[in-house]
């Protein structure tokens, strides 16, 4: 019943007015190919890629609690995984299939470089780059930007990327970046995408109604 209520809210966000918010999409891409998600089967796990486990924690736990009040069964992947990096990619895959995990929400903070750049992203473009095509392969190329030397340390503009993945069948679902924000807004701008992305999703017909 939590979960219809859920929906209910999620489905009518889609006809109300935007709320002032800095957590603006420039652009979003749905899986042509995929099937919508039934929310009263799917199980999500929730992974914000930082460099301080201490922040992604609270990030994960946030998320999570948000996005169930859309009737998304949401949970933070640091209560399943390691607490650095999340594990290798096989790691990766088989705790969260384990405790029933079907689709898995990325967020991952961007750069100047990308967050600036008109080009349009790589989920865009056909064939996509191999590092965003599935999961597995996304693990290892995210976590290893976020973990090298001097990420984000002189960038003043950034956009968060919203990626999400089916575990089962390794395959990208969904994905959308954020309009530019400061690099001191990212907490702001994290839990206002919480509130964002799950709309947008219904919007591109992601979830099943």
């Amino acid at each position: 019943m939590n979960r219809q209520l859920g929906f209910v809210a999620l489905c009518g966000l889609l006809c109300g007015t935007a709320l002032a918010s800095i957590a603006e999409l420039r652009n979003s891409w749905n899986n042509p190919s995929a099937q919508p998600i039934d929310l009263s089967r799917s199980r999500m796990a929730v992974v914000f890629m930082t460099p301080d486990p201490g922040r992604r924690r609270e990030a994960e736990e946030m998320l999570a609690q948000k996005l169930g009040r859309y009737g998304i069964q949401a949970v933070p992947a640091e209560s399943i995984l390691p607490a650095k990096r999340g594990g290798d990619a096989t790691t990766m895959r088989e705790r969260l299939a384990d405790a029933g995990i079907d689709t898995v929400l990325i967020m991952r903070v961007l750069g100047e470089g990308a967050s600036l750049s008109v080009s349009p992203p790589p989920y865009f473009l056909s064939p996509q780059p191999w590092e965003y095509r599935s999961l597995l392969q996304y693990w290892g190329y995210g976590w290893g930007r976020v973990l090298s030397p001097g990420y984000l340390l002189t960038d003043t503009a950034i956009s968060m990327e919203t990626l999400l993945y089916s575990l089962p069948q390794d395959r990208l679902l969904w994905a959308s970046r954020s309009s530019s924000s400061h690099r001191y807004q990212i907490a702001e701008l994290t839990a206002q995408l919480a509130d964002v992305v799950p709309v947008q999703m219904a919007r591109d017909g992601v979830f099943k109604r």
